[in-house]
């Protein structure tokens, strides 16, 4: 059973708690991309789209930093804090960048793109970083204790093997001298 659970920790956490992160941080570099985009985009249906697009990436980001909460130990909340934090304050900008643009003001949303928006991103990313790194450790303690458990398992069940072995083997024995008179002589 004890195998069995940590072998269920690593899949069910480790393992998601990495990949849900590289979700994240992909997801954050499409929204970054997308509202780069409305500052070039030449037409209004154009910059529709891509408020569109901006807002249902924004949702469906912001569902998958709820659920990765649950991941986040005690020591790295407050890193989680700072990933959502950052990501809000890009949020934010994004949607100043959106009206600057849509205003035809390019100047003003290079300005906020290349500010506030690029400080964030690069400080999401590093919170990513180290959220990552500390679920990759963690990944990795728990796969020692799974080899230190499979291991004393083998141990346990090798000597348990090894008596009822040798309890079988006696009793073969014991049947043997029995059925020959063997022992009797």
């Amino acid at each position: 059973r004890t195998v069995n659970s940590n072998a269920a920790d690593i899949t069910d956490n480790c393992m998601m708690s990495v990949s849900d992160l590289g979700e994240i941080k992909n997801d954050i570099q499409v929204i970054h991309t997308l509202g780069l985009s409305h500052i070039i985009a030449t037409d209004l249906n154009t910059m529709i789209s891509v408020v569109g697009e901006i807002n249902d990436n924004q949702e469906e980001l912001e569902k998958k930093l709820d659920e990765y909460k649950k991941y986040v130990q005690n020591d790295d909340m407050d890193t989680y804090n700072s990933l959502v934090s950052n990501y809000n304050t890009m949020k934010y900008e994004l949607g100043n960048i959106m009206a600057y643009s849509a205003l035809g003001k390019n100047e003003e949303a290079y300005a906020i793109a290349n500010g506030v928006v690029s400080d964030s991103s690069t400080a999401i990313q590093k919170d990513i970083e180290v959220l990552s790194t500390h679920a990759n450790d963690t990944a990795s303690e728990a796969r020692e204790r799974l080899t230190s458990v499979y291991v004393s398992c083998q141990q346990w069940y090798s000597y348990y093997y090894k008596r009822y072995i040798d309890y079988c083997s006696n009793i073969l024995c014991y049947e043997v001298c029995y059925q020959t008179n063997y022992c009797n002589q």
